[in-house]
């Protein structure tokens, strides 16, 4: 999106997803039950509230892994299976993760449902569908030369949640430690696991009810699938507030359902329901902050502005290489890394380093370094003297410290032995004739 449409090309796709979340949520409302308009129409305000809630991060995959999950959901339901399974495979290349949620959805629905006549078929072009998107994204890789980096960045994302950044002493005490670091890290986080509490404790009730008809009862039980399987994902994987962005497609799914299913006999309640309505989608999003929606876009237009800006890195690169060389960076992920110029080449794939990597993945970013001919070392490459604070509760912080501390003082090691550096602000441009370039790819 920046290639074609310039620096406003993330504020855009962030946009266009959350226009797809709340348009998806609003036709599949409109399939379910055909009766009346009112309170489904609020889906459209109610929706980007939510996916924009308390833990949405600009330019995370989570936003559009939830748009397109909605828009498998209603494809579904208008019998477009093999567009609905191809969405489910989008799903799973943008945000791994997020896939089993949309499938679930729909396999459960289908099998509540069941028709002998039609079923069988809807599985299996949705198969079709999913197959077939998959076949498509692969090849796209394998034809950029990228497949072997994305499968190691997805055995190293989940590698990563469960290292020293949580207990690991069992399967058990890893789940659990998961799940007390991402639910128990804030008022926001801690809401939004009462919520969820609260939402399968009533839909499961409802759900059991006699008098609850049969396609209404298919739909929340499906929501209640996805809720399930949501948890599971992050008693696996999740660590950090944002994580929690994998419950907003839960989350909206019961928006629905109540938006299909609440039909007031009384004026009174009837009219009010609009407000409570976009209440709840707040609520849901676990903040308790209107101002959030304003503060919230202004992260958007802060990326866009530093993307006009050449950040210090990049201008002390471009003093020495006027013309692009092939490089490696040393330093942590910060919001002044260099970008890329067409003549750029990067040699390892660790573009920016975290304390908490293993030190096994730590040792495999300087064996590339040493193949580099060019190193961009920034300040932030330096030694922790005090523990490193932003982590997870039940972090193991003295080996994560220990594991870094080693690792820049192995780095600098190299960098004084093989390369000569030139101190430009608060970087180091190093750069040596040794290396004959080879570039890095045991990924």
């Amino acid at each position: 999106m920046q290639r074609l449409l310039g620096v406003a090309g993330e504020y855009l796709f962030e946009l266009v997803m959350v226009i797809i979340a709340a348009v998806s949520a609003y036709d599949i409302s409109r399939i379910v039950d055909h009766t009346g308009t009112k309170h489904k129409i609020l889906l459209l305000i109610a929706v980007p509230l939510l996916v924009t809630g308390a833990f949405w991060m600009p330019g995370m995959t989570h936003l559009p892994a939830t748009a397109l999950s909605l828009l498998a959901c209603a494809l579904f339901f208008r019998k477009k299976m093999v567009f609905a399974g191809g969405c489910i495979g989008l799903v799973a290349y943008m945000k791994l993760i997020m896939f089993p949620l949309p499938a679930i959805f729909c396999l459960t629905h289908e099998v509540i449902l069941w028709d002998k006549k039609n079923s069988r078929e809807h599985f299996n072009r949705m198969v079709i569908g999913f197959t077939s998107v998959s076949i498509m994204m692969i090849i796209i890789l394998l034809t950029r030369h990228e497949l072997l980096g994305y499968i190691q960045t997805q055995q190293n994302n989940f590698l990563y949640s469960n290292s020293v950044l949580v207990d690991n002493s069992n399967l058990g005490n890893s789940f659990a430690s998961h799940l007390r670091s991402i639910f128990l890290l804030s008022g926001g986080s801690l809401r939004i696991g009462l919520s969820i509490i609260a939402i399968i404790s009533f839909s499961g009730y409802i759900a059991t009810q006699p008098t609850v008809e049969k396609k209404s009862k298919s739909f929340l039980i499906s929501t209640l699938a996805t809720y399930i399987i949501s948890i599971i994902i992050l008693g696996l994987t999740g660590i950090w507030s944002h994580h929690l962005q994998l419950i907003y497609f839960s989350q909206t799914l019961i928006l629905i359902y109540i938006a299909i299913n609440f039909k007031p006999k009384k004026a009174f309640i009837n009219s009010s329901f609009g407000i409570a309505f976009v209440v709840l989608a707040i609520l849901l999003s676990g903040t308790l902050r209107l101002t959030h929606y304003v503060v919230s876009p202004q992260e958007i237009i802060t990326k866009i502005s530093s993307l006009t800006q050449e950040p210090p890195q990049t201008r002390a690169f471009r003093a020495i290489y006027p013309n692009g060389a092939a490089f490696a960076r040393l330093g942590l992920n910060t919001y002044i890394i260099p970008y890329g110029a067409a003549n750029d080449k990067l040699l390892c794939p660790d573009f920016a380093q975290y304390p908490f990597y293993s030190r096994e993945r730590l040792d495999n970013i300087l064996t590339c370094i040493k193949t580099s001919p060019t190193l961009i070392v920034d300040e932030s490459f330096s030694l922790h003297h005090s523990r490193v604070s932003v982590l997870p509760r039940d972090a193991e912080r003295k080996i994560i410290m220990e594991n870094w501390n080693n690792f820049v003082t192995e780095g600098e090691k190299i960098i004084t032995t093989q390369y000569s550096c030139k101190k430009l602000g608060t970087v180091r441009i190093c750069n040596t004739d040794k290396i004959k370039l080879i570039p890095f790819v045991s990924l």
